[in-house]
């Protein structure tokens, strides 16, 4: 195999970034973004966001990003922020009920009875009877999935804990 010199080979190397720059620029003329999208697709390891930030007029790239104050990773719904490139200090969801407390999120562990909604589901632990059997978990329901297991059913020799006690 003939060996190629050092000018070729930077030829070689800068054609693809030649051939993405003539798309980018015939996607953006045509106001097809789409096919930009394609090419990037080609070339993967040609591109960066803030390629395609800085070439076009960015806005068909924007996205929401939201506030994370407290660092949970979780954002403030109510301070959504559209831009190409992620701000600091935010996130890409808006999923926190309390962005001023990071123990306060979605997945947290909700405390009962406190009045808190830790877990942002809307509803205080203490609320939440999801056998629909007249007590929760906080009240001393051992199995809230099970409408035949709770305080005050009378025990069966079954292996299970009917009664939580």
């Amino acid at each position: 195999m003939p060996k190629l010199s050092p000018s070729k080979v930077r030829q070689f190397r800068l054609l693809p970034v030649a051939i993405v720059l003539i798309f980018a620029a015939s996607a953006l003329a045509s106001k097809e973004p789409g096919r930009f999208w394609s090419l990037v697709s080609i070339f993967p390891d040609s591109f960066e966001m803030g390629d395609v930030c800085e070439w076009s007029n960015a806005s068909s790239f924007e996205v929401s990003w939201y506030t994370d104050v407290d660092n949970d990773s979780f954002g403030d719904p109510a301070a959504a922020t559209v831009a190409c490139r992620q701000p600091q200090g935010n996130v890409d969801n808006g999923l926190d009920c309390n962005d001023g407390d990071p123990l306060i999120h979605p997945g947290a562990f909700d405390f009962c009875a406190n009045g808190i909604d830790e877990n942002c589901d809307g509803e205080d632990a203490n609320k939440s009877d999801f056998d629909s059997d007249g007590w929760s978990s906080c009240n001393g329901d051992c199995n809230d999935h099970n409408s035949s297991i709770h305080p005050g059913v009378i025990e069966v020799c079954n292996g299970i804990d009917d009664d939580c006690d």
